[in-house]
C-alpha cells in the first residue's frame, strides 16, 4: 500500500478469511499479490535474512491467526497475516541448520585461531595477509634486465645505445 490511510482502511477490512482476496486486489507487490499475499514458508533465520527489519519485527510479534496493524517500511505500508509458526523437530532440520551455520562457525573459529598465534611464511611463497588470512604471492614489478639491452649494445643513462664492446 502506498500510504497510511490506505493501509489503515485495509487493516480494518481484512480478516483471516478474506486476506488472500484483498491482498490480490490491493497489494502493490505484484510478486506476492498473485499468491494472495503469501510469502511462503521460511526458517526464522531465513526470514530474518530475506526481509527488512521493520517487517520481520512486526511479523515475529504476531501469534498464528493474527493480523498486524499497518507497518511502514522503505517499500511502503504492509498489513501482515501470520498463518502459522511451525516448530520442526531438531532431527528434521539438523542437516539444514548445519549447512546454514557451518561456514560462519568455521570462519569464526579460524579467525580466533589465526589471531591467537603467530604465522610465519617463507618469503619465497609470499606474505601473510592478516585481513584475509591468506598467503599472498609477492610478484616483482621489474619487466626486464637492468643496465643492458642485449648483445647489440648497452643503454646509457640518457637512453642512447652504444656499440657492444668486443674483445681482442
Amino acid at each position: 500500500m502506498k500510504d497510511q490511510a490506505d493501509a489503515e482502511r485495509i487493516a480494518a477490512e481484512v480478516t483471516p478469511e478474506n486476506f488472500a482476496k484483498i491482498a490480490e486486489r490491493e497489494s502493490i507487490d505484484t510478486g506476492t499479490a498473485v499468491n494472495g499475499g503469501s510469502l511462503g514458508s521460511f526458517t526464522q533465520a531465513g526470514f530474518e535474512s530475506q526481509f527488512i527489519p521493520e517487517f520481520v519485527q512486526a511479523a515475529l510479534a504476531l501469534q498464528p491467526g493474527q493480523i498486524s496493524a499497518p507497518v511502514q517500511s522503505q517499500f511502503g505500508w504492509h498489513v501482515i497475516y501470520l498463518v502459522r509458526k511451525d516448530v520442526a523437530p531438531f532431527e528434521t532440520v539438523r542437516d539444514q541448520l548445519v549447512a546454514e551455520q557451518s561456514p560462519t562457525v568455521f570462519d569464526t573459529w579460524f579467525r580466533e585461531q589465526a589471531d591467537a598465534t603467530t604465522i610465519d611464511v617463507n618469503p619465497r611463497f609470499g606474505r601473510y595477509d592478516e585481513k584475509t588470512l591468506a598467503v599472498v604471492p609477492v610478484r616483482s614489478t621489474a619487466t626486464g634486465s637492468t643496465g643492458a639491452s642485449g648483445a647489440s649494445g648497452a643503454t646509457s643513462p640518457a637512453g642512447a645505445t652504444a656499440p657492444a664492446a668486443s674483445g681482442p
